[in-house]
Formats: C-alpha cells, structure tokens, sequence
C-alpha cells in the first residue's frame, strides 16, 4: 500500500508527503509534527481503539486530521453468518469482527470524541459491488 501511495503521489506532482507505516499505540514517531494521519480499514484491530487514536493525536499539530476507514453495517452479510456458522459446526469458534465494533456512523463518532478529537466529520459512503447470478 504504501509503495502504490508513493507512486500515485508522485504521479501527481505531489512531492511535500511522507508515507510512514507505524505501530501504535507505541507511535516512535515526533510529536505535534504531521499536518494528517490516515488509518485505512485498520483502527479497529487495535484492542484499545482510544488509545490508539489518542497515539496518533500526539503526533498530529493543532489543527491535524484524522482519516480512518471501516467497514459499515451489514457488510460481508450474509457472507459472515454463513461462514460463522459453518465452521461453528466443526467445532471452531468463529474469530471475532472487530470492525462491528465501529460497523455505524455514530460508532464511529464516539470513538473519535472518546479520543479526544473535537470537530468530528463522518461520511458513509457505498462502494460495494453487485454480483449477478447466472443461471446455468
């Protein structure tokens, strides 16, 4: 992901960014130095989503953004039921969804404010594909 970001970034003429992959909640990054920060469909595998999030302020400057990704409510239905319960009859414990954790827009709001983030924005946005059933 980060060698297509640096090259679209560079395809664009976009040469005042840095791509950085990075731990949290331990961040050894600089403080208050980054303009933005974005998360892609990943903040919620962290067992303590604030704290994570709260890492990541620490190195943003006054003013700096936070730009996460999830996936929404019901995705992957009734894919995920029916994958569940199919390994549930083998006698495996499903794993655990941790993006339903923050699967609906107000989710997503109170993890920003419980981190501390006061001018909160989120957008649901569709991108899911149709699969069309041919009949053989």
């Amino acid at each position: 992901m980060l060698s297509q970001a640096r090259a679209k970034a560079a395809s664009n003429g976009v040469s005042n960014i840095e791509f950085l992959a990075a731990e949290t909640p331990e961040l050894d990054l600089p403080s208050d130095n980054y303009d933005a920060a974005c998360c892609g469909f990943g903040i919620f595998f962290l067992e303590d989503m604030v704290e994570g999030m709260r890492q990541i302020a620490t190195k943003l400057k006054p003013g700096g953004r936070l730009v996460i990704s999830s996936f929404h409510e019901p995705s992957f239905s009734p894919l995920a039921e029916l994958f569940a319960e199919r390994i549930e009859s083998y006698g495996v414990e499903p794993p655990k969804l941790m993006w339903e954790r923050i699967a609906t827009e107000e989710a997503v709001f109170r993890l920003f404010r419980d981190a501390g983030f006061t001018a909160v924005m989120t957008r649901k946005k569709d991108v899911s594909y149709l699969f069309v059933s041919i009949k053989g």
